[in-house]
């Protein structure tokens, strides 16, 4: 089974359709969420859904307009969490149908720690206007000498130090031993998924599952 975190901002207008997207896979046992200082209601509609959505939802509200950041949000949802595979959904994005059940055959198949799909851009509207394939879709083009590496663990590593072809926290399921291994999220604004990644793709055994995990909205 696996836990969802979703540290939510600012999104009064997206967080239900995240909590919806989570909720839908049978193997997510519990969605993890806490507002973090929200100015626009996002906070009010979280707690809404914390009494309406049923005991899968945990809301974790603390103190209003608690500001902490998304870091020590996401590692304050992670320890929170009963079971041993972690999921983290950005507050505007959502997870594609079937992402759990491929996750748990990949898990099955290869026992690594780390894993990461696809991402399917979306717009405002919701609208898919693109996508992104870690390994073969650049922010901007890398060392051609690296192409020469089959898709792995030594290329991602490399990929990695050069760009975050990952791309977002929404993106990854890590196991909570990686986690505590790594001491979780550092508090960078706005590195803090890129430098997890890398950290957990030297430490453990991160795999690639070809087939689109998150609705990232940009």
């Amino acid at each position: 089974m696996f836990s969802v975190l979703i540290p939510a901002f600012n999104h009064a207008r997206f967080v239900t359709g995240a909590v919806v997207s989570a909720l839908r896979s049978p193997l997510v046992g519990e969605v993890l969420i806490v507002d973090d200082g929200s100015t626009d209601g996002c906070r009010a509609v979280v707690e809404d859904l914390g009494k309406n959505c049923g005991p899968r939802l945990r809301c974790l509200n603390g103190r209003a307009g608690e500001n902490l950041g998304a870091p020590e949000r996401l590692n304050q949802l992670a320890r929170a969490a009963h079971f041993g595979w972690l999921a983290v959904l950005n507050s505007d994005d959502q997870f594609t149908p079937g992402r759990f059940e491929a996750a748990r055959a990949a898990i099955r198949q290869t026992g690594g720690d780390f894993y990461f799909g696809n991402i399917l851009i979306t717009d405002q509207s919701g609208r898919i206007v693109g996508r992104k394939r870690p390994f073969f879709d650049y922010e901007y083009e890398p060392d051609r000498r690296l192409m020469d590496l089959p898709i792995g663990p030594d290329l991602l590593v490399a990929l990695l130090a050069n760009q975050n072809i990952i791309a977002t926290t929404s993106n990854a399921i890590f196991s909570r031993a990686i986690f505590d291994e790594v001491g979780g999220f550092r508090r960078f604004r706005y590195v803090h998924d890129w430098d997890f990644f890398l950290r957990a793709s030297l430490q453990g055994e991160a795999h690639y599952v070809p087939q689109p995990f998150v609705l990232y909205r940009q």
